[in-house]
Formats: structure tokens, C-alpha cells, sequence
């Protein structure tokens, strides 16, 4: 089940290729239609009749494959060439929707045990045979509810609900929140004092910038942060997944690499901030040998203004720092902040650090970047009460 959202009213075309001799089994009745597109012909819409969709059964050898298509939006089948290597033409399957908001339901049944599926707007009801399953999704997880009991189904991290969100004449900007504190946090590498109830996930591939190697997935290399703030100060903790730790102790000759200041190859943050008047203020953050943080700002700015410490976890090392922010004694609540968040990822044996993780997103080149960021690329905290 995958929700999509649009500011405006848009068109989806979603194509389904499904391999092996295809039959079909439907409730209703194919009329002519259109699908642009210089090589597809003989295009169809179903049109609904009696039943909930249409049900497409698919063989390959030993192996069968059935597929339900249920929820909003228009089905269309049409003919286009087959693989390569293949003169035949082979019949594909689009689900097309058009409007602002939608559910578009597939049920895929490759053991053979599913006889009927439906969806009632909320729910999906599987049936199988006598039983009938049902699958409920929630904002982070999936119930499945079967012969009296229930199953949920969800990852070791809290994910939201799979979607596809459409803006239109405007960029598709980062959005989090920042919570108000009456009383500072320790600041003490724990989290002690922070309220956690809105995290910034930096954990999947989009988040990566990388150099040499791929991203390696979010058990070697992942970030939660949680940021609060009070009227002069901003609080941030980040929670880094990463096997080991690399700092540069302060006696290490210098590398002289050019556009890489020294302090960005090796592990840490870089905090950036942006307020009304268009300013930005940026720190580079790094773990020191002593529990300390050592911190150096990004353009103009006073190092010692930046306090906290940090300490190792069992998946890595969590850092808590407080930055200057005056501007946010000038906020509202429920006003936004320009704000991005970088997590440097340094290996050992390597002279400059192997990748980064940018809250706002990427993907991108770790190359040449040195300690710069477009403020055009910043996200935006809700500053929160």
C-alpha cells in the first residue's frame, strides 16, 4: 500500500511488467484509451463492473505469480515490445492516477494460497480460503491480523508510512522540528535533558555523499540527531552508528591537502544555521581525545561560544553540543529556521574521510567540498514549543 499526496492536482503513471504467459480475471469491461508513447499500442482503460479489480495471474515454468490491483486510480493495459533479443510484443499493465491524494493498493500472491482480496478504504482483506487476513498500515508499522491474533511488522528504526509526495514551481525542501527547553540539557555526551520527540534520521542512501566506495547501508554508517532550543542557544545530540572512531589528535603534522582544512578528515558534525536576515553561521565539530568537543567555526564566529562532550556507544559515539543561535530569541513558534546538519565519516588508513551524511539530502561527491555548504540546499526547522 503506498499513499501519495500532491499540492496540486497531478497524473502517475505506474508501469507494471509482469513476465510469463499472462490471463486475466476482472469484474468489467477494457475500453480504448491512451498512453503516450512512440512504440505502445492497443491501450486500454478498465472500466469496473461487478468486483473490486482486476486480478492478473502470470506463469513462468514451475513458478505462478497473481497480482490484485485495488485502491484509487485507473488501470490500463497496452502492448510494447518484450525484452531484448525477442520479437514478440508483450502485454504491460499501468496504474494510472490523477488528483491530489490516493491509495494505490497491489496485493502480490506468489504461493498460491490467496483466493480474494479487497480494500475498504483503510484496510486490505486477504483471503485465503476459509480465512481472511487483514493488513493494516500505521504510520510506522504493518498489523496483519490472522486466525484471532495480531502481527506487527516494523524495522529497527521507526519508519513512516511509504509515500510519494508532489510539489509543483517550488524545490522540495527538508522539514523537522526543533523543541523548546525551559532548562539547558547536560551536555554531557548523553541524553540527558533533550527532548527526543521529534529525531532528524540521516539513514538511508539519498543521505550519502560519497567518494570512492558506495553508502554501506545504515548499520555501518547512520546518524540520529535531535536538536532543542531556548531563546540565545540551539542544543544538538547526534547518535552515530559507525563501527570506529577516527579523530585527529591535535600533534598531527599538518596534510597540507588542498582545499581540505585539516579538522574535516576525521570523524564529527557540521552545523549550519541561516535566520530572517539571510546570515549564515556554520561550526565544524569534532569529537577531542579528552570527552570535550573542539569546535571551529565556519566563516566568522567565536569557537568558545560552542560547549558539550562527547562519549562512545555501543553502536559508535553520541556528541552533544550547544551552539549560538541569538537570532532564535527573535523567532515565533511554529516559525522555521534554515538549518542542515553534516555527519563526517572518516576511515582509518585514509588521508582524506570517505563520505558524509547531509541531513537535508543528496546523494552526491564527498570531493572537494572541504567545509562549504549552499545555503539554497539548507532544510527548515519548525521551532516548536
Amino acid at each position: 500500500l503506498t499513499y501519495l499526496d500532491s499540492t496540486q492536482p497531478v497524473r502517475l503513471d505506474l508501469p507494471w511488467h509482469i513476465a510469463g504467459s499472462v490471463t486475466e480475471a476482472s469484474g468489467g469491461n477494457w475500453e480504448s484509451a491512451e498512453l503516450p508513447g512512440e512504440f505502445i499500442t492497443d491501450t486500454e482503460r478498465f472500466a469496473p463492473g461487478i468486483g473490486d479489480g482486476v486480478v492478473v495471474s502470470s506463469r513462468v515454468d514451475d513458478a505462478s505469480l497473481r497480482v490484485w490491483f485495488l485502491g484509487d486510480g485507473d488501470l490500463l493495459r497496452a502492448n510494447a515490445p518484450g525484452l531484448p533479443g525477442s520479437n514478440a510484443r508483450r502485454t504491460f499493465f499501468v496504474r494510472r492516477w490523477e488528483g491530489n491524494t490516493a491509495h494505490i493498493v497491489t496485493v502480490i500472491d506468489h504461493g498460491g494460497t490467496v483466493t480474494d482480496a479487497k480494500w475498504d478504504g483503510s484496510t486490505v482483506l486477504v483471503r485465503e480460503g476459509d480465512a481472511v487476513n487483514t493488513v493494516r498500515v500505521t504510520a510506522d508499522s504493518a498489523i496483519i491480523s490472522s486466525n484471532g491474533a495480531d502481527i506487527t511488522l516494523t524495522g529497527v528504526r521507526a519508519q513512516p508510512l511509504p509515500s510519494v509526495s508532489f510539489v509543483r514551481d517550488q524545490p522540495v525542501i527538508t522539514g523537522g522540528q526543533a523543541i523548546w527547553l525551559d532548562t539547558a540539557p547536560a551536555l554531557d555526551g548523553s541524553l540527558r535533558g533533550f527532548d527526543r520527540s521529534a529525531p532528524l534520521m540521516m539513514d538511508e542512501e539519498h543521505h550519502y555523499f560519497r567518494s570512492e566506495s558506495a553508502y554501506e547501508g545504515p548499520d555501518n554508517f547512520s546518524a540520529t540527531a535531535w536538536v532543542n532550543w531556548s531563546d540565545d542557544e540551539l542544543y544538538i545530540a547526534v547518535d552515530v552508528v559507525k563501527p570506529d572512531l577516527v579523530m585527529r589528535p591535535h600533534d598531527t603534522p599538518p596534510s597540507n591537502l588542498d582545499n581540505e582544512p585539516e579538522d574535516i578528515n576525521a570523524d564529527g558534525i557540521q552545523v549550519y544555521w541561516r535566520g530572517h536576515d539571510g546570515q549564515t553561521h556554520g561550526w565544524l565539530i569534532n569529537p577531542a581525545p579528552d570527552g570535550a568537543v573542539s569546535a571551529r567555526p565556519i566563516g566568522s564566529g567565536d569557537a568558545s561560544a560552542v560547549h558539550g562532550a562527547w562519549q562512545r556507544t555501543d553502536t559508535g559515539y553520541r556528541l552533544t553540543v550547544a551552539i549560538p543561535c541569538p537570532h532564535a530569541a527573535a523567532l515565533r513558534r511554529t516559525e522555521r529556521l534554515g538549518f542542515d546538519l553534516i555527519v563526517n565519516e572518516m576511515r582509518e588508513g585514509r588521508t582524506r574521510r570517505s563520505g558524509q551524511l547531509i541531513w537535508s539530502g543528496g546523494p552526491g561527491w564527498v570531493y572537494l567540498r572541504g567545509d562549504r555548504h549552499d545555503p539554497s540546499d539548507f532544510g527548515a526547522l519548525e521551532m516548536a514549543g
